[in-house]
């Protein structure tokens, strides 16, 4: 079988020409360590400044060991906030559309204990 371009062999129908995908796409992955004490204050993780409307997956791990330390996440998502718990050992996977603040909070019955974890983020957003 004889191709025109290296381009109609790769793709099933000739997307010679086509942009897949748009130059101001930009794809950002990230894993951001999450070690805080299980005092009930909140932290914020993520602030978007409005402009650039991430979407993606975000994945929280929690992997504190202490029986009775809890993660919660709060997560800002095209203007609604929405709050997810994150057992002990385990984790949690959130599809966002416009993510524009991810908040957490540890809590134990121990303050001195620390919640530990992270966060990974695989977005996408134009310039």
């Amino acid at each position: 079988m004889s191709y025109s371009s290296q381009n109609d062999a790769c793709c099933p129908i000739s997307c010679a020409g086509m942009d897949l995908i748009p130059r101001d796409l930009f794809l950002v992955k990230r894993c951001v360590p999450i070690q805080a004490l299980c005092n009930s204050l909140n932290f914020d993780l993520f602030v978007d400044n409005g402009n650039l409307q991430p979407s993606g997956v975000i994945t929280f791990v929690n992997k504190t060991t202490c029986p009775d330390c809890q993660m919660t996440a709060d997560i800002t998502d095209n203007g609604v906030i929405t709050s997810y718990s994150i057992g002990i050992e385990s984790s949690v996977t959130i599809e966002v559309s416009n993510l524009e603040m991810i908040v957490i909070e540890c809590n134990s019955t121990v303050q001195a204990n620390i919640c530990t974890g992270t966060l990974e983020m695989d977005l996408q957003y134009k310039l």
